[in-house]
């Protein structure tokens, strides 16, 4: 969907949303953010994946690099009425892309992903700079 239309869709008219590698192509996600506010049933999920600022993020049509505490800050920075969502899952991909990472990762990959849910806040703080970049945040929200 052209997200420049979302403004022409009705409040509360959408069930759910997915929004797979998009936020990091435009300038206002936070508006955006706000829109998916609008637009969501109460009850309704929002799935957002996102490129990772630690590796996932590095090409040049990519506007901005998402971390695991971003949303919050839309909240806190009152783009978006304190507790309209509820965060029902969050995580990291280490490895998704074939394009380069090694078979030896790729086989890893599982066992990398489970070890990364297990302390989001100390891959974020140390991990992606000792053993490497994650290529992906994922987030699913609940309007409330």
């Amino acid at each position: 969907m052209d997200l420049d239309r979302l403004a022409q869709l009705p409040t509360e008219s959408i069930e759910e949303i997915r929004c797979n590698h998009v936020l990091e192509h435009i300038h206002n996600p936070e508006q955006v953010w706000c829109e998916f506010g609008r637009i969501l049933k109460t009850g309704g999920r929002l799935e957002i994946l996102v490129p990772h600022f630690s590796r996932g993020w590095l090409s040049g049509t990519h506007k901005r690099a998402f971390s695991l505490p971003a949303f919050e800050a839309f909240e806190v920075e009152g783009y978006a009425p304190k507790g309209q969502f509820i965060l029902v899952d969050k995580g990291l991909r280490y490895a998704q892309h074939t394009s380069y990472n090694s078979k030896e990762i790729l086989i890893a990959a599982p066992v990398l992903n489970w070890l990364a849910g297990q302390s989001t806040t100390f891959c974020e703080r140390v991990w992606c700079y000792w053993v490497g970049g994650f290529d992906e945040a994922w987030f699913v929200y609940e309007k409330a």
